[in-house]
């Protein structure tokens, strides 16, 4: 059966077909597999539309990220390796980064090669941003953590890689909700 044939295609049980390369083999790569994988449906009776996550890149990862001797490094790299291109930032993470770094050579290499996408209109959002940092004034909240909420509030289906994990749990977006993070292990 060829792949096209099983891609979509559901079985008896609910599952949906889809094609797989003989791992154990990859000499025999005309030779295909079925693997079944179950079917999610919503209420409706339709299949749900997955979504691939927006990942947000707040300074503190970037730093961790270029910096090898940043204690947590392993984690950000491991995030890097990991998680596929692009990571959503804006132009005051970017400034944050070159200067904690003391130099913007690198996290500019990333914008260059789409490691990162600058997606923060800042001149449209500035009125936004702007409340978030006065809301949160005695945190405090900085431009770059303040564009960082501004963006998962745009971003629907987001999550900010930070390393600021006493910020971060206490900042809410679009009011009372929680933003969500991943952090580094507090090991």
């Amino acid at each position: 059966m060829e792949a096209s044939e099983t891609r979509g295609a559901e079985s008896s049980n609910g599952s949906v077909k889809h094609p797989s390369i003989n791992l154990q083999h990859p000499e025999k790569d005309q030779e295909k597999h079925e693997v079944c994988v179950p079917a999610c449906i919503s209420p409706f009776g339709e299949p749900w539309r997955v979504t691939p996550m927006k990942k947000i890149a707040e300074a503190g990862l970037l730093v961790a990220f270029l910096d090898r001797r940043d204690q947590h490094h392993n984690w950000a790299a491991e995030i890097f390796e990991r998680q596929s291109p692009s990571f959503y930032t804006a132009d005051p993470i970017l400034a944050e980064v070159a200067a904690v770094l003391g130099t913007a050579d690198d996290v500019l290499r990333m914008v260059e090669t789409g490691d990162l996408e600058l997606s923060l209109d800042l001149a449209a959002e500035v009125s936004a941003v702007q409340a978030l940092i006065k809301k949160y004034k005695n945190v405090p909240m900085d431009p770059g953590d303040a564009c960082c909420v501004r963006l998962a509030e745009l971003l629907h289906g987001s999550v900010i890689y930070t390393v600021d994990k006493t910020h971060f749990q206490s900042y809410r977006k679009n009011g009372r909700q929680p933003v969500p993070c991943v952090f580094p292990d507090a090991g």
